[in-house]
């Protein structure tokens, strides 16, 4: 004989219940000894610069990131001519691990992925990378840059 529905409920809630509570005391007595930060630090939407001057659009929804990503403008190339790409991935913790590719606005035919940990607001390192990014430092520049408004 099976038991009556409503005691099933009720037994899942109840199992349920401490499941969820066991979680909770062993992240908290678990805080003071991880050397990983447990509280995500939001970073700023908009344009970021990498060291080498590239220029990154960030846009961060909940815990998903897209990004713009184009080489700077020099004497040999025009903004996003030798490479640009596109890319979408998630925050965990404090790091974006993003699936980046280059699209065919420049002449890059690459992709990968990358790992940034988010250090402030408004600067990131990368740790991780598939393409040529390099361990660069990234720091927000603004909310907003048109094309037009880059001279160089």
């Amino acid at each position: 004989m099976q038991p009556p529905m409503n005691q099933i409920t009720k037994t899942f809630s109840l199992i349920l219940f401490i499941t969820i509570l066991s979680c909770k005391d062993t992240n908290s007595s678990n805080k003071g000894n991880n050397k990983i930060k447990n509280e995500n630090i939001l970073i700023k939407n908009g344009v970021w610069k990498s060291t080498g001057g590239n220029l990154f659009w960030i846009n961060i929804v909940q815990n998903k990131v897209f990004w713009l990503g184009m080489n700077n403008k020099t004497s040999e190339y025009e903004l996003g001519e030798n490479w640009c790409h596109v890319g979408n991935g998630t925050i965990i913790d404090n790091r974006i691990i993003l699936d980046w590719s280059d699209i065919s606005v420049g002449k890059g035919n690459l992709n990968g992925k990358i790992v940034i940990e988010i250090i402030s607001a408004i600067e990131m390192k990368v740790i991780e990378d598939s393409g040529n990014f390099g361990m660069s430092i990234w720091n927000w520049e603004k909310d907003q840059l048109n094309f037009s408004q880059i001279t160089k």
